[in-house]
């Protein structure tokens, strides 16, 4: 048998094409044939256009993949969606999955819809899943609101037949990124200084000293290098890479000396050197690029600017690992009630913090001193956006009233989250690839996660290396941070 790098996709149109697939669709997956929905709605599959048949052949003829698509509506996104509605690959192969997927994807970005979803329980969509994303288009797994056309037809999204009324089930979803906006970098234009911590004194072969203070004449009179020849764009995804250790053509800082204090001494375990660069010498070289400020762009459908700062003091409160889980459980809590109520705004009622908040978390948050009204501000952003749209990042929208009293629609930006999905695969990667101890705190594989690294360690990113001139000083730190 050929490969699958000679398969070939056909979209069977013809109604007896169409019939001879849906046959073998039915054999390949026995329990349609005993599901009463899918035989009483075999002659409207067969006769409509808008059901179509996919095929995923090698070149012998094999069949490596087989499925039924067809199209529905994707209300507040006033779009649609290709679902497929039912689905078989050979052996639950990955690469099949993801060749078959890939095709129906490429039909759906000519169309122009919003992108391809499957029950999240479909056969073999978890090769999706684990891909992250195919051919630059995310992944994703959440509810999605649906509208059919045609009501009493077999779906695979529900155990009841077809409904014109709004349903939202749980997806594996194929986001089309041609319809997302750009997942551009925020400069930041702001600090007189920028700072960065080193207290390792041999790094062979790329350098060896003998103490700090050669350690400092090295890097004033060489400068920063990056971690990789390629250029930096400065985008979500490039800074997310190099947050998680897979190497960038950009050299990272801080705009707070006490974190560059906190990675010069390895976290309280040696002496070590913040070294201070100007930024507008900096900037001479190429614009630099803010985490915080690109995070605050692209994360409004999760939490506006307010909500981001709070998240910040209890960064500092429970640590970025658990304060990244900690949001993450609370993101998964707001999704549940949305999934409960509909999707749709609480009407009435207290706001319970209860729902969100164990006891021994709220306990650490008040100690730190973390005022409880911003923190419920924060539950309830991440409530309000789950509850009035259980639906993706990608149609999340909102309406903004003008100063002329009028109104439009605002698409939320969301590109924090899906550039996460697009860098994941690389992230696991790299990260399964370190040993202990280059597992830093916060380095977790949740969008989350690097949200809690980005608001600890304040971090800025050089169009390319830091030269020598820009670095205006080497300061010594003690173990704990203070200057020595």
């Amino acid at each position: 048998m050929n490969g699958l790098d000679t398969a070939r996709v056909r979209w069977l149109l013809d109604p007896a094409a169409k019939a001879h697939g849906l046959a073998e669709l039915s054999t390949r997956w026995p329990a349609l044939i005993s599901d009463a929905r899918w035989l009483d709605s075999l002659r409207e599959f067969i006769t409509s256009e808008a059901y179509q048949v996919v095929t995923l052949q090698t070149g012998d003829g094999q069949v490596q993949a087989l499925g039924l698509v067809t199209v529905g509506e994707q209300p507040f996104a006033e779009s649609a969606l290709l679902l497929v509605e039912a689905w078989w690959v050979g052996d639950e192969s990955p690469a099949a999955a993801c060749a078959w997927a890939a095709a129906v994807m490429t039909k759906a970005a000519a169309m122009d819809v919003e992108g391809v979803a499957w029950p999240s329980d479909a056969p073999a969509t978890a090769a999706l899943r684990d891909a992250g994303s195919l051919a630059g288009h995310p992944v994703l797994d959440e509810p999605l609101p649906l509208r059919y056309a045609v009501p009493g037809l077999f779906t695979a999204f529900g155990a009841a037949p077809t409904t014109t009324a709004l349903i939202t089930p749980r997806c594996t979803y194929l986001c089309n990124r041609n319809r997302l906006g750009a997942l551009a970098g925020v400069a930041n234009d702001d600090a007189e200084a920028f700072y960065r911590g080193e207290g390792r004194v041999a790094v062979p072969p790329w350098w060896q000293c003998g103490d700090l203070h050669e350690l400092a004449a090295h890097f004033r009179a060489r400068g920063f290098p990056t971690r990789a020849a390629r250029a930096f764009d400065g985008g979500v995804q490039a800074q997310l890479l190099q947050q998680g250790y897979v190497n960038q053509g950009t050299a990272s800082m801080s705009r707070s000396f006490e974190v560059a204090a906190h990675y010069a001494s390895n976290g309280g375990r040696q002496r070590g050197l913040v070294f201070r660069i100007d930024a507008a010498a900096l900037r001479a070289r190429g614009p630099v690029f803010d985490a915080w400020l690109t995070l605050l762009a692209h994360s409004e459908a999760m939490m506006g600017r307010d909500e981001v700062q709070t998240f910040a003091t209890i960064v500092r409160a429970l640590g970025p690992l658990d304060a990244g889980r900690c949001l993450a459980h609370w993101d998964a809590v707001a999704r549940t009630l949305a999934c409960q109520r509909g999707g749709m705004l609480r009407e009435g009622g207290e706001f319970s913090s209860g729902d969100y908040l164990e006891p021994a978390v709220a306990g650490r948050l008040r100690t730190a001193g973390v005022d409880a009204a911003a923190a419920q501000r924060l539950l309830r952003a991440l409530e309000r956006h789950a509850m009035r749209s259980a639906t993706p990042f990608a149609m999340a929208r909102t309406i903004e009233v003008l100063a002329n009293g009028k109104t439009r629609d605002v698409a939320l930006r969301h590109g924090y989250k899906v550039a996460f999905g697009l860098a994941l695969p690389a992230l696991r990667a790299a990260l399964d690839g370190q040993h202990g101890d280059h597992r830093q705190p916060g380095w977790d594989l949740t969008a989350f996660g690097y949200m809690a690294k980005t608001c600890r360690d304040q971090e800025v990113f050089s169009s390319g290396p830091i030269p020598g001139h820009a670095i205006v000083d080497a300061v010594v730190v003690n173990a704990d941070g203070s200057p020595a």
